[in-house]
């Protein structure tokens, strides 16, 4: 299946998400503050609100798969 960008996917609402894309059989980037602790999925720690840090994230899990076309935004955002 497709790659899929998850924002704020280590909260509640993205946490679902994640599960019913990854049961679905997608492959998931999570872009969120706090590390999801799932094997399946990887994620970049950023703070999205920040411009100037979200342009250089911080790899949680090793290198980041593939470019993605599709998103989910579940990101708190002030």
């Amino acid at each position: 299946m497709g790659r899929i960008v998850v924002t704020g996917g280590s909260g509640k609402a993205g946490q679902f998400i994640i599960s019913e894309l990854l049961n679905a059989g997608h492959k998931i980037l999570n872009l969120d503050l706090i590390h999801m602790e799932h094997p399946s999925v990887h994620t970049l720690k950023t703070d999205l609100a920040d411009t100037a840090k979200s342009s250089t994230p911080s790899p949680v899990n090793g290198p980041s798969p593939s470019p993605s076309r599709k998103a989910s935004h579940h990101a708190q955002m002030p």
